[in-house]
């Protein structure tokens, strides 16, 4: 819960300042897709990881209180009540191995998160630089998706290639 907690919210805003901004939705689809495959399938993988953990078929009796409130003395009476095995065992080896397999997503996630720092200071700082360093950059982008939709470029190129 912590990762999800901590990792996705920080991933959503950091989409319109990485992709281009004519596939700002399909990095979002893309975003919530594998999501959504992430919280379909790993309640299915946990299920299956404590279902293989977990005795089924034993039923042990266990000791019950009970309390008789048709008098007024107070007395408890103690009877016995059968119980499944998996309800008594805590099945913690199972548990463990679920907790091994979150942590080991939560370290695929941070290690995903590093690469992508590294590849942003490699390229052009858009993550990890200044605020003025991201407007200066994303003013550029704006300069030029503007004169795209003037279209300024398309009429050279019509005229460079008619010549």
């Amino acid at each position: 819960g912590l990762f999800f907690s901590l990792m996705i919210p920080s991933l959503w805003p950091s989409v319109p300042i990485v992709v281009d901004p004519s596939l700002v939705a399909v990095g979002f689809g893309l975003m919530m897709s594998i999501q959504n495959i992430g919280i379909a399938t790993i309640p299915l993988f946990v299920g299956s990881i404590l279902d293989a953990h977990t005795p089924s078929d034993e039923v042990v009796i266990v000791p019950s209180n009970s309390s008789n409130s048709t008098t007024n003395s107070s007395t408890t009476t103690t009877t016995l009540a059968p119980v499944r095995k998996a309800a008594v065992d805590s099945t913690v080896e199972g548990y463990i191995t679920v907790e091994y397999v979150m942590l080991g997503i939560g370290a695929v996630g941070v290690a995903l998160a590093l690469i992508l720092v590294i590849y942003d200071l490699k390229k052009d700082r858009l993550l990890t630089g200044s605020p003025a360093s991201r407007t200066k950059r994303l003013d550029v982008i704006d300069d030029e998706r503007e004169r795209l939709l003037q279209g300024s470029d398309i009429e050279e190129v019509n005229t460079t290639t008619t010549m």
